[in-house]
């Protein structure tokens, strides 16, 4: 894990921050709920249209069966002097219900988080008045018997795009409790929860898929 590989002090076994805990804990609600509703939402909007649309540059867009999407994202590495297009090993899937709401599915390698490698997430998106009701379960599995387990019963988001003429922007707020465990060998040995702040913030609509920029975008109270 991250937060305990980089806070292990020996020899009384991992010390672990509640900062740190915190920080990784907004890092996958993020991974988990805003960003992949953003993605759905382009679904949404543009149906077909979205699919081979080099525009959206998120990521690829593929329909392969009537009530189900794929995404496989796509992101920018590198500094100022190179830079270079990094696509995601695995997609994120968005499943529609005969109810209206949506299923996310996630398995892979954490994307632009790679060093998660094994990283599940699920969450269910149930449409309401300017926005949604959502609910996530998600687990990593680390090596030497480590695992994380974290998610929510209870987030609201709420959404809004506006029009300035020269591109959309995306403005969105979170409010509900988030939770995260670490066990060892099936063992509690770290907690963690937390409430999201609650504010308003914005991002381009169809660029930038993965910006997991903890500071600006998610701030767990």
């Amino acid at each position: 894990m991250a937060a305990i590989s980089c806070e292990i002090q020996q020899p009384n076994g991992p010390k672990v921050s509640d900062k740190s805990l915190k920080e990784e804990l907004s890092t996958l609600c993020m991974f988990a709920t805003v960003e992949p509703i953003r993605a759905l939402e382009i679904i949404i909007e543009q149906g077909d249209k979205a699919v081979n649309n080099d525009d959206l540059d998120i990521g690829q867009y593929t329909h392969p069966v009537a009530d189900k999407w794929q995404l496989i994202a796509q992101w920018w590495e590198g500094g100022p002097d190179r830079q270079w297009l990094v696509k995601a090993t695995s997609p994120i899937s968005f499943m529609k219900g005969d109810d209206g709401s949506w299923i996310i599915d996630y398995q892979g390698d954490g994307m632009e988080y790679a060093y998660y490698t094994n990283l599940a997430y699920k969450t269910v998106a149930i449409p309401i008045e300017g926005g949604w009701k959502l609910s996530t379960t998600g687990k990593i599995i680390d090596t030497d018997g480590y695992a994380m387990d974290f998610g929510t019963d209870d987030n609201t988001l709420i959404t809004r795009v506006e029009d300035n003429g020269h591109f959309k922007e995306w403005y969105y707020s979170l409010t509900g409790p988030y939770s995260l465990t670490i066990t060892k060998n099936g063992e509690i040995i770290d907690q963690v929860s937390g409430q999201d702040d609650g504010k308003e913030y914005s991002v381009q609509f169809y660029i930038d898929y993965l910006h997991y920029s903890v500071g600006r975008f998610y701030a767990i109270e």
